[in-house]
């Protein structure tokens, strides 16, 4: 998540390519709530950089940022057929194959995508269940009984 200093300074990146337009707390509260929570200040300023690479008729917003980082992280992840050749080098099967699969598709390097499956424990078994509370006292009656309550 992008802080309100550094929302602040992207946006005024933005403005300098128009003019050096003012800027208001709303405009970066405003800017800072649009942009995507996975969002990292690099990935913003390189995002801001291609988008003005190109001669545009129209101020970079959010969602532009937000989009432009979305088609470079696709570009990054690597492809179903290099993940299964990476899982037969492994000796990757079954579960192990698919919690790998799903570590490299958010975005782990090779390396700690199998480090983590290696840790991992069963990805589909399910968690304990945990006990339940007992209640103390007789629920919204109290303490009556049932011969107090009908008779």
């Amino acid at each position: 998540m992008i802080s309100l200093y550094e929302a602040s300074n992207l946006l005024a990146t933005i403005r300098a390519h128009h003019g050096d337009a003012q800027i208001s707390e709303t405009d970066v509260r405003m800017f800072a709530a649009e942009l995507m929570p996975s969002l990292t200040v690099d990935e913003a300023r390189r995002a801001i950089v291609e988008y003005y690479s190109t001669a545009r008729d129209r101020w970079c917003g959010a969602g532009d940022i937000n989009s432009l980082v979305r088609a470079h992280r696709a570009k990054m992840r690597p492809s179903e057929a290099q993940i299964g050749r990476e899982c037969e080098a492994r000796g990757l099967e079954g579960d192990a194959a698919w919690l790998y699969r799903r570590n490299r598709m958010l975005g782990h390097a090779p390396d700690e995508a199998a480090r983590l499956t290696a840790g991992a424990r069963d990805p589909l078994a399910l968690p304990p269940a945990r006990p339940k509370r007992r209640r103390e006292g007789g629920g919204f009656i109290g303490s009556l009984g049932l011969g107090d309550v009908v008779g």
